[in-house]
């Protein structure tokens, strides 16, 4: 693992165990519980990702641990677990084997660790070329591992013809794996690659919540009406083909139209202040910033990070704004000042010249007198 990557997983890494073996635990007994619709007796679970995802982030140790431990836990909720007898005559290696499907859980731990191992080789998730090569562990993972689960029955019983073994387990559950693998997988690790674990700002991040809300308001529409379409075929007689694709085209008219509008609202609400901050920073630039606009700025609504952004950055305009406003004040005074001191001081110094000065010894009293021819 890079240096990021080995730092997160270090703070994470004593509750990674625990915490992978008891999500996949449970999901493996919804799944179980009710189960997707797949092919022959293998359901499609998207919780296999589980094992996958923590052995990419936390390395082969935790995938193995949470993949076996994980899918013993599963498959004993779902019931699916018997212990062997002590009857001495009995076999106890092989009814421990084949009661707990040891090669089920062993194959579901090698999914874990042959994804820990490729990301001690190829670390980092957070470019395409990485998760280009991360999905092709996957498959790698997914097919060791179902090899080894689907193919110990017959170490178990050699009676048992390996081509239907191949047709009817390995081929429908490396599939169906496969498939919620690459879906999921890459999206996690992607996302996972940009949180920060040691800081835990995100979490109260206005911005994230209103994205949230906006993903969630999304997505409740058309989760209420398949919900409802689902409850009444239950309830009634069978839709027509022709009532279905109704329902089903109106379900995709109104999500589309509800993730369009919120979409739209989320970038208007996102987008406004943003460009107001721009046009307040070029105005700023050129010396043309108005402290109406600054005031403007200063009052933004909103609790998001936009809207603090904005307001802390309106705080600071009326403060750059009245610190120039007053500095030219001070600067027209100063010239004022100064023009008024080189207007004294230059006609103090036309009086103090040589011309003035014999005009004011001609006035001195008694000269003009003295100077008089006699009568």
């Amino acid at each position: 693992m890079n240096n990021r990557f080995g730092r997160r997983a270090s703070a994470w890494f004593s509750n990674a165990y625990v915490l992978g073996t008891v999500l996949y635990g449970i999901l493996g007994w919804l799944s179980n519980s009710f189960p997707i619709t797949g092919t022959g007796t293998v359901s499609i679970r998207p919780g296999v990702c589980v094992p996958i995802f923590f052995g990419y982030a936390f390395g082969p140790s935790v995938g193995f641990v949470v993949g076996l431990a994980g899918n013993t836990f599963g498959d004993l909720l779902s019931g699916y677990i018997t212990l062997p007898s002590l009857d001495p005559g009995s076999d106890f290696v092989t009814e421990l084997v084949s009661g707990t499907s040891l090669h089920w859980q062993i194959g579901n731990g090698v999914m874990g660790l042959i994804p820990g191992l490729v990301a001690r080789v190829w670390p980092g998730f957070s470019t395409p070329s990485s998760l280009l090569r991360a999905s092709f562990g996957t498959v790698i993972a997914v097919g060791a591992g179902m090899a080894i689960a689907s193919f110990g029955s017959y170490l178990l019983d050699p009676s048992l013809d390996p081509n239907v073994i191949l047709q009817e387990t390995f081929y429908p559950v490396f599939i169906s794996n496969i498939f919620n693998s690459l879906c999921i997988v890459p999206l996690l690790l992607y996302n996972f690659a940009r949180i920060n674990g040691a800081s835990r700002e995100w979490l109260s991040s206005g911005l994230l919540r209103k994205i949230l809300v906006s993903i969630f308001l999304s997505a409740i529409i058309p989760i209420v009406l398949l919900s409802y379409f689902l409850f009444t075929k239950s309830s009634a007689s069978v839709d027509s083909s022709f009532d279905v694709s109704v329902k089903l085209i109106f379900t995709i008219a109104v999500t589309l139209v509800l993730a369009f509008m919120n979409g739209a609202a989320i970038a208007v609400s996102l987008s406004g202040p943003l460009i107001s901050l721009t046009r307040a920073a070029q105005a700023m630039q050129s010396e043309s910033l108005e402290i109406g606009s600054a005031l403007k700025l200063r009052s933004t609504p909103g609790d998001d990070e936009v809207s603090l952004l904005s307001r802390l950055f309106g705080q600071m305009a009326v403060e750059v704004v009245a610190r120039e406003q007053n500095l030219r004040q001070q600067v027209a005074q100063l010239r004022s000042e100064v023009s008024s001191s080189a207007t004294a001081r230059g006609a103090s110094e036309m009086l103090d010249n040589n011309f003035f000065q014999s005009l004011r010894e001609r006035k001195a009293p008694g000269d003009g007198a003295a100077d008089l021819p006699a009568g």
